[in-house]
């Protein structure tokens, strides 16, 4: 039975409404916006009332007093959608209590609603109205809350009630009891539940597991169902057995029990037959979960590591992928290439070769040199291969003899012998007449760089350089010198004499001495006897024949001797000297030409008497 009274709170500004297990509905003593109003109930931890049913519209009516203003509920257009403000949910079309007409919209923004308390017409219906009018708060505080139905229901509020809607494995007034589904138990294995307890309540999970030896057949997890059922049949433990082995090819197998059906922890040993190899574990056990612990193994035929030769090529007598035991595998190379190793192995049977296999090593020549030289060869490599082309070249002064390029044959061997510079010679010097060579070398060949130096012997000169380079090319600088006979100048025919010389050519040389006479009635002045030295010089000026001197002759000899400028300054002195030439010329009649002009710078005049 519910019990409701009316408690004026005039203090406080309110007025509430309150019943013993119901609602209790708060509304203010001053009418306000609806925005305050909606402030206002949440300072009186409420909010603007929410009609969950239409019968609370008639409740409303009577239970509150009228207000010519009437009284704000929680319904407000938002988005042009009507929506419960409390719970921010779009208002069903079932849920509307509106007045006959409403809503309107006579005017803007009537977006908030009222509802009519006692107003003698469409009392507990609604109206759109703008929301700065001023009405009454009408709060709520809900008698749902989140422990009224024990966490595993939904309240509905009621009038001057509520009722609980209970979650699936729930039920009860307010869904305080759990569904319980029969206690799980299996042989040879054990269940652990996620709730411990005696009673499996709904929701919970309980898993299976077998002891060893024994396998889980069936879901291994179960859930107790809202409706008191297990999710699905409850498992068994079924005792292991492993898969049977395949009899193994090439091989044979031997278990510790015999029987057909392989039990856990039975061991199974595997052989393999003579030039065959086990590949996998040679024991299994048949596992507690029924599993063998390996795979089965298998017996593969022995093979070698695949034989392979750069350079060269393989023939075995078992052309497939696998070079099984037993199979020959004989090796050969390429042109170019010799075969390092033994050239045929067999593959054994512990899957090794009879010997290392061989390889292929590039033919190679001997390392080319020259000396006076160099090569230069188109593989820079230590080892000279085959193919490679090899060029020589000579240091200056030196010229090569033979192939300027020889190139590494397959056989190892060069297309040629090697060549050789030589050093470049120059032409051999004739012996010089009269003279000697003296070189900076004094081989019999001459070679480039050498310097020969040409001297004469006493009385010749050198005609030429004095000095010959061998030049790189073979060739002397300039053409070889030669000594010739120093000569002495010609001498002048000597008037009213003659010359004769120890050497009749026309070429007086050295050593050659020349005599010189004068004609009856002359006398030589000077040496009569000349020789030509070694310098191409005489000893002596050339002597010349004199007129002989008589007694009976009288010689005038005028001089002019050393006068002084300074003494003959006068034109008296010249006169004089002219009367006295006229007086003594008269005496004598003159030879007919002068001879010779004296040391002292005198004239000498020479004549004869007729």
């Amino acid at each position: 039975m519910t019990c409701l009274w009316f408690l004026s709170l005039l203090a406080y500004g309110l007025t509430i409404l309150e019943g013993v297990n119901c609602w209790i509905y708060i509304y203010s003593n001053t009418n306000k916006t609806y925005d305050d109003a909606e402030k206002w109930c949440h300072n009186h931890n409420a909010k603007l009332v929410a009609i969950q049913n239409k019968s609370i519209n008639g409740y409303l009516n009577e239970t509150l007093p009228h207000n010519p203003g009437y009284y704000w509920i929680g319904i407000r257009k938002i988005n042009d959608k009507w929506t419960w403000v409390a719970t921010n949910e779009t208002l069903k079309q079932e849920d509307e209590n509106w007045a006959t007409g409403e809503p309107n919209g006579k005017e803007k923004n009537e977006d908030c609603v009222e509802i009519y308390v006692k107003r003698g017409k469409d009392d507990g219906k609604w109206n759109d109205e703008k929301c700065d009018n001023k009405k009454v708060a009408l709060c709520y505080r809900a008698s749902c809350n989140g422990s009224t139905c024990s966490g595993n229901g939904q309240c509905n509020e009621g009038f001057n009630n509520y009722t609980c809607e209970c979650n699936p494995g729930f039920y009860g007034r307010n869904c305080e009891l759990a569904v319980t589904c029969p206690a799980p138990s299996i042989a040879n294995g054990s269940v652990a539940c996620s709730d411990p307890s005696a009673n499996v309540t709904w929701g919970n999970n309980c898993t299976f597991t077998c002891e060893e030896g024994f396998v889980l057949e069936g879901p291994d997890t179960l859930q107790c169902e809202s409706s008191g059922n297990w999710t699905k049949e409850q498992p068994s433990c079924e005792a292991v057995t492993c898969s049977a082995l395949t009899p193994i090819a090439n091989g044979s197998v031997t278990c510790s029990n015999p029987s057909v059906n392989v039990t856990w922890g039975t061991n199974c040993t595997f052989t393999c037959e003579e030039g065959f190899i086990l590949k996998g574990q040679d024991t299994l056990q048949c596992g507690s979960s029924g599993n063998w612990t390996e795979e089965q193994p298998s017996c593969e035929a022995v093979t070698c590591p695949a034989p392979s030769i750069a350079h060269g090529s393989v023939n075995c007598s078992d052309p497939s992928v696998n070079v099984t035991w037993g199979t020959n595998c004989t090796f050969t190379c390429e042109e170019g290439f010799v075969l390092e190793g033994q050239d045929t192995l067999q593959c054994g049977s512990s899957g090794n070769w009879s010997e290392e296999q061989p390889s292929c090593e590039a033919v190679t020549c001997p390392a080319p040199s020259i000396a006076h030289g160099s090569v230069n060869c188109s593989d820079p490599s230590v080892n000279v291969i085959w193919g490679t082309n090899c060029t020589f070249t000579c240091e200056e002064g030196f010229v090569l003899e033979g192939p300027d390029t020889l190139q590494c044959e397959s056989s190892g061997n060069w297309t040629k012998e090697q060549p050789s510079c030589k050093a470049v010679t120059c032409p051999a010097l004739t012996p010089i007449a009269n003279g000697s060579v003296t070189c900076s070398h004094p081989s019999a060949n001459v070679t480039w760089g050498n310097n020969c130096t040409f001297t004469c012997e006493e009385g010749f000169v050198l005609k030429g350089p004095d000095t010959l380079h061998c030049e790189s090319s073979g060739n002397w600088t300039e053409e070889q010198p030669s000594c010739k006979a120093v000569t002495c100048p010609a001498l002048t025919p000597i008037a009213n004499g003659s010359v004769n010389c120890s050497d009749p050519s026309a070429n007086v040389t050295w050593g050659t001495n020349c005599t010189f006479t004068c004609e009856e009635g002359f006398v030589l002045k000077g040496q009569d006897t000349l020789q030509c030295e070694s310098s191409g010089n005489w000893t002596k000026e050339q002597p010349s024949c004199k007129a002989s001197e008589r007694p009976d002759v009288n010689y005038v000899y005028v001089g002019i001797a050393a006068i002084s400028a300074s003494v003959l300054t006068t034109a008296a002195f010249f006169l004089w000297l002219a009367r006295r030439l006229r007086k003594k010329a008269k005496k004598f009649t003159p030879s007919s030409s002068c001879q010779s002009l004296t040391t002292e710078g005198s004239f000498q005049h020479v004549g004869r008497t007729v």
